[in-house]
């Protein structure tokens, strides 16, 4: 299983610098030296304990959508409801859909990577970001940021407090994204909360192949429709058409 091998992540306090750690201390050598205050750590997952200087490194991670919207950030979850449908409608398990609130101006999403038997890859973050595009495009997403695709990208680490608001980034059930009013989600985020889906929950879990995404997201397509989806055909997005994310060689 990759997760047991993919253990480091890159983190930072403030805006730097870089540090390689284990997942597992993030809160030991991040969070609280930073007092849980504008702490960061790569999307990413890493094999090795040192970043290599050839450019070849693998990464693994999940499906990922950093949603903001400067003004509105209604529109922000209005997409992440858009996306949480979609990937549910594929009978894709919500412990494996997991959505944050940022702590300021937008959500944050993530497919987890056993969902589609997602393999280590050098270009890892821009597959995901053709994956996402097609999905931008074919969903009608409006605040979906499309800087979030680097090869580290940092995103927020859940618990901490933003720097301008000191709201929690915090993670939200389906429900209560799709329920609640953006008042009523800035006022939960004002204290800490928990992981609401343990790791544990992806033991064992079926794949989807990644190639059903771009057939199934068109308008009138099988998934929009409420029927079965069709036998995928292979996006324009799939690198060398295979049934998964390709592997490094």
């Amino acid at each position: 299983m990759h997760r047991s091998r993919f253990t480091y992540v890159d983190a930072m306090i403030g805006r730097g610098p870089w540090r390689r750690v284990k997942a597992c201390d993030l809160t030991e050598k991040i969070v609280t030296p930073a007092g849980n205050f504008n702490c960061f750590s790569s999307v990413q997952y890493y094999e090795e304990p040192a970043r290599p200087s050839n450019g070849t490194e693998l990464q693994w991670s999940g499906l990922w959508f950093d949603l903001d919207h400067e003004s509105d950030v209604e529109l922000a979850r209005q997409d992440a409801i858009k996306i949480v449908g979609f990937f549910s409608g594929l009978g894709i398990p919500k412990t494996a859909i997991r959505v944050w609130f940022s702590g300021k101006k937008g959500f944050h999403v993530i497919v987890e990577p056993e969902v589609f038997d997602v393999q280590p890859h050098p270009q890892h973050s821009y597959i995901v970001k053709m994956a996402a595009s097609a999905l931008e495009a074919e969903l009608g997403l409006v605040a979906m940021d499309p800087s979030a695709y680097s090869i580290r990208r940092m995103w927020r680490i859940p618990n901490s407090a933003h720097q301008s608001t000191r709201l929690f980034k915090i993670e939200l059930y389906h429900h209560e994204l799709q329920t609640k009013s953006i008042d009523e989600i800035k006022k939960m985020s004002e204290t800490l909360r928990e992981s609401l889906y343990p790791l544990d929950d992806l033991r064992g879990m079926g794949t989807v192949d990644i190639r059903i995404l771009k057939d199934c997201c068109a308008p009138g397509s099988s998934a929009a429709c409420g029927r079965p989806p069709r036998r995928p055909r292979t996006p324009s997005w799939c690198p060398s058409g295979p049934s998964r994310i390709p592997t490094a060689h």
